[in-house]
């Protein structure tokens, strides 16, 4: 018996934009940062950004001496920012 198999050529899709988004930035300047405090340090992983009209919803994971999940609304320009909000939160935790 022989097998034959007909590959069709089909138009490929347009590309996705290459347009750099605040979301693309923030993602980028956050996004395996290490954060020092007096608990430990922490690796904090992006798992979701969200824009919306009031900023960006932002999903972190941090890893620690625990695992913290956290979901906040963020201007996406402000990276620093976000990043001394966290060190600070995990500084007065109980983590």
């Amino acid at each position: 018996m022989k097998y034959s198999r007909q590959l069709s050529t089909t138009e490929c899709a347009e590309p996705a934009s290459l347009d750099v988004t605040a979301s693309d930035e923030l993602f980028a300047a956050i996004d395996g940062q290490t954060l020092a405090s007096g608990s430990g340090d922490w690796h904090l992983q992006v798992c979701g950004i969200h824009p919306d009209a009031h900023g960006c919803w932002l999903q972190v994971h941090l890893h620690g001496r625990e695992e913290l999940d956290a979901t906040l609304l963020v201007d996406p320009r402000e990276p620093a920012a976000i990043l001394r909000e966290f060190g600070g939160w995990l500084d007065s935790a109980s983590c």
